[in-house]
């Protein structure tokens, strides 16, 4: 049976006026009438659609048509890292003017502005979908201002931008080769794209070690930079290049009585009666205080004061709210909305606002899985992938019923080469890992007995007995949640096991989500083999008591979030042609090569509780990478002559653990410097919740998961 997702978004109640039906704002009439020439008095009052209509022939009506704006609202889940849609929130958009101090350090690429003075008037408002997106429509005279303000200034387009993963490397681009796209980028309106992320960070000893040696493990664990060598043909690419460098609040610089000079600074423009910088946001509060600080780019040649005013910046800012604590009143979740969007894009890309830590999230965006018929109690699913093997002629099984194992990721390569394909109809040993969402059926039983509590009980196998230990219910903790009303509020339903671990049936006209039919979020299953049994029960009031009325049949999954383990344990090097190696230190190593040829050899060591492959390099300083002249393929089979791998992909179920000793030639032309070499090493457990289809009659020969991996690596000093 496969999980065919279907989005279940309770459409909202409430009718939003069409974009050209509000009225114009103070601001907006401001701008439009500066930009057509048309007095204030004609636009008061008025809306785009009786202007559009009254001014026909009068004014270029193209100042009069819409943008379409679209992004997502996320939060990111403290519990498993990933980020979250934000349901049924209020994305107000509005039109802002605001002054900023700007800090602008020497030597740094980016600068940060003190906001102060801020001026809003709100003109559209839409709201979140199940998945946290959103659309609207903003009038086009209002971004033209707003971008024709920032081409009229010397570099405030530069400046008035967020820093992105792209600029912080372009910004390298004289000290990083770049190498070549490995796949073509078809053009297409807008800006430039910037440089093509995963390629410099796969220019060095592997992705995710070159650009955390960069950026650091937190930005880099965020990042999809599977190394090539461990792609699968097919998988899905995506450069990167947009996030956001400062995801977070970053602070500037010190500097002695930074605050100090920035209020002077306030104070004195205050009193300059020619910039109005006072305004209806001035003061102690929440907005005006998220704005201080902001991290952005700086000008590259323009000369500027350490210290300057910008003053009545517009811009189109973004804050949400949501109803967090059932109050029926609306909190704050996200105000730093100045710069997200990149306005003078021929195409907008979509924008992504982060909200706070304290509002409200849904997994997997409200979808529902279909189940089947439901005809008695069953566990079905955990996350995306079938606990029942379909039966029909020529399908393939989806797990191992007996072991528990997931049976089409991450199969074995019997050649030991990561490039080898999986033959159709052999079995995987993957097992899970991570928070699992378990689904199934838990409304009544084969006899047609109505159910109102249901717990799962699960039995951890032991390898020292060769049995299942004792059955204990599983009690954890999730949030359901549903949009009702008009306007429309958004609910939240705790579902928590009582002592015995029963939970709550739902009732389908409920209508929560993710349904009533989500049994489970599990968020930390032991390692091992378990067997999961379903049973229902009937709760008596009178006796606070649960009866079983009936239970499903096991089912078995392996859990491993044990993770992988990579290690160098030894460095030596030699002149090419000498005879042998002479050992280096693991500390501060450091080789006198006076401008002869070398070779490095270094002894890597991988291993996991389920290892699923090993990726070993070596990065340069600049001018080019160590060449591998020995690598995996004495441990390989069907390797072509003349080929070294630095690669390994795991031969069978109990190939867990590999040592090598690699060896690297480092030329004489290559610079003197900071050499590293590294490894990285997959586990082949995964987490199912992933979104992959699975299809009965498909192998999945291709399915290869990396997601759960770990990496260490060791710097050189090669000096002449």
């Amino acid at each position: 049976m496969t999980k065919d997702r279907q989005s279940t978004a309770r459409p909202h109640a409430e009718k939003e006026a069409a974009p050209d039906e509000r009225v114009l704002t103070t601001s907006q009439m401001t701008r439009l009438a500066a930009a057509t020439g048309v007095s204030v008095r004609q636009l008061e009052g008025r809306t785009v659609a009786q202007l559009r209509k009254d001014l026909a022939w009068s004014i270029d009506l193209t100042s009069l048509l819409f943008r379409r704006v679209c992004g997502r609202v996320v939060r990111t889940n403290p519990a498993t890292g990933l980020d979250e849609g934000v349901p049924a929130a209020t994305v107000h958009v509005e039109d802002t003017d605001a002054n900023f101090i700007g800090y602008f350090p020497g030597g740094s690429p980016y600068g940060w502005l003190h906001g102060f003075g801020v001026r809003r008037e709100e003109i559209a408002t839409v709201r979140t979908d199940a998945c946290g997106n959103f659309c609207v429509w903003i009038p086009r005279f209002d971004i033209d201002w707003v971008v024709r303000w920032r081409i009229e200034r010397e570099c405030y387009g530069e400046v008035l931008r967020k820093p992105t993963l792209a600029d912080y490397l372009e910004r390298l681009h004289d000290v990083i080769e770049i190498p070549e796209r490995v796949w073509p980028v078809p053009p297409r309106p807008g800006p430039d794209p910037g440089p093509d992320v995963r390629r410099i960070a796969e220019s060095g000893v592997d992705g995710r070690r070159s650009f955390e040696a960069l950026l650091g493990s937190d930005t880099t664990s965020t990042l999809d930079l599977t190394p090539a060598s461990a792609r699968t043909l097919g998988e899905r690419v995506v450069p990167p290049a947009d996030q956001l460098l400062f995801d977070k609040s970053a602070p500037p610089p010190a500097l002695p009585k930074l605050s100090e000079r920035v209020n002077e600074r306030v104070v004195a423009l205050r009193a300059d009666a020619g910039h109005p910088v006072a305004d209806e946001d001035d003061g102690p509060s929440e907005r005006v205080a998220s704005l201080k600080w902001l991290p952005v780019l700086q000008c590259r040649y323009v000369i500027h004061p350490t210290v300057v005013p910008i003053i009545d910046v517009p811009d189109i800012t973004f804050r949400v709210t949501q109803d967090v604590d059932g109050d029926g009143d609306e909190e704050t979740i996200y105000s730093e909305g100045f710069f997200d969007v990149r306005w003078d894009a021929a195409v907008i890309p979509p924008v992504t606002l982060r909200a706070a830590s304290f509002a409200r999230s849904a997994p997997g965006c409200g979808d529902r899985p279909e189940l089947g018929p439901c005809a008695e109690p069953e566990i079905v699913l955990v996350g995306d992938m079938p606990l029942k093997n379909a039966t029909a002629p020529g399908s393939f099984p989806f797990v191992d019923t007996v072991s528990g194992y997931a049976v089409r990721p991450n199969r074995a390569h019997p050649s030991g080469r990561v490039d080898e394909v999986a033959a159709p109809g052999a079995a995987a040993t993957a097992p899970l890992a991570g928070v699992l969402e378990l689904w199934g059926c838990n409304q009544h039983t084969a006899g047609g007995q109505q159910a109102n509590r249901y717990r799962i009980l699960s039995s951890l196998f032991s390898p020292v007995t060769g049995t299942f230990g004792s059955p204990a219910p599983i009690v954890d903790h999730w949030n359901n949640w549903r949009v009702v009303g008009s306007p429309s509020v958004l609910e939240w339903k705790s579902m928590t096991a009582d002592g015995n671990g029963w939970y709550e049936v739902l009732d389908p006209a409920d209508d929560w989500m993710p349904g009533e039919n989500f049994l489970l979020e599990w968020h930390a299953p032991a390692d091992g083999l378990h067997e999961l049994t379903l049973e229902l029960g009937q709760y008596d009031a009178a006796t606070m008591a649960t009866t079983v009325i009936g239970a499903g049949a096991p089912v078995r999954i392996q859990v491993d979030n044990s993770g992988a383990q990579p290690r160098i344990n030894s460095l030596a090097w030699r002149v090419v042609g000498a005879p042998s190696f002479t050992p280096l230190p693991l500390n501060c190593p450091t080789i006198r090569r006076n401008g002869q040829d070398i070779e490095i050899a270094v002894g890597y060591q991988g291993w996991a509780s389920h290892l699923r492959s090993i990726s070993i390099g070596a990065s340069g300083c600049g001018l080019g990478n160590p060449t591998l002249v020995s690598g995996f393929e004495s441990m390989q089979s069907g390797v072509p002559a003349g080929t070294h791998t630095g690669g390994y992909w795991h031969k069978n179920a109990a190939d867990n653990n590999v040592s090598v000793t690699a060896v690297y030639r480092v030329p004489a032309a290559l610079a003197s410097g900071a050499y590293s070499v590294g490894i990285t090493v997959f586990s082949r457990a995964f987490n199912p919740d992933d979104g992959h289809v699975y299809e009965p009659l498909q192998p999945d020969t291709g399915f290869n998961p990396g997601g759960i991996y770990n990496q260490t690596s060791q710097g050189i000093a090669i000096v002449d």
